[in-house]
């Protein structure tokens, strides 16, 4: 009887033990199955977050080709205007050249300089 008790009680120790095993592998699974979402969902936001890199990076290199061709353009306006004002000076030089000789041809009839 004795035997039979100890052989049942282990009999139910063994059932025990498996049931508990079974529980935490169950348990464990869902662990597993809890990081790999959690893992998926990062590596989904890795990926967005790349995508979003690579856009901005594209914005930038647009960004700086616009500002290279405006600092071209300005260099461009810059040398148009020294031209317009090397132009403008020998006008105003051309201008003082006409009113000298104008003052002169007055002064040689005898007319008075005309300032």
């Amino acid at each position: 009887m004795i035997m039979t008790a100890v052989s049942v009680l282990a009999a139910a120790c063994c059932a025990a033990l498996a049931v508990w095993n079974i529980v935490q592998r169950g348990k464990l699974e869902q662990q597993l199955v809890n990081t790999y979402d959690a893992l998926s969902r990062k590596e989904r936001e890795c990926d967005q977050l790349k995508d979003n890199y690579a856009s901005v990076c594209k914005r930038c290199e647009r960004v700086y080709a616009d500002y290279e061709e405006a600092a071209t353009e300005l260099e461009e306006a810059r040398k148009e205007v020294e031209e317009a004002r090397q132009r403008t000076e020998a006008v105003q030089n051309a201008l003082t050249e006409v009113q000298n000789i104008w003052n002169y041809v007055g002064n040689a009839n005898g007319q008075e300089e005309v300032s």
